[in-house]
């Protein structure tokens, strides 16, 4: 890391490029994998777009069975 002239830490080119990339990744999986259960989920449950705190909570969790279930590994969920 190098730091600017307002003496907070700057990424590199090699940095930025990595965490583009591993940003674009994390997007991939979201857009395979996330969107689609959300959406399931939420069909399932006869809910909408606004969801209390508790539902992401519970959506979330049941993410992460569903995740585990088909042995599938969440990049951004680490």
């Amino acid at each position: 890391m190098i730091a600017d002239y307002t003496g907070h830490p700057r990424m590199s080119d090699e940095e930025w490029a990595e965490y583009l990339a591993q940003l674009r990744r994390d997007q991939e999986f979201h857009k395979k994998y996330g969107v689609p259960f959300g959406e399931k989920w939420r069909k399932e449950r006869g809910l909408g777009r606004r969801l209390t705190m508790e539902q992401q909570f519970q959506m979330l969790q049941d993410f992460k069975a569903w995740l585990k279930d088909n042995e599938l590994e969440c990049p951004y969920l680490k």
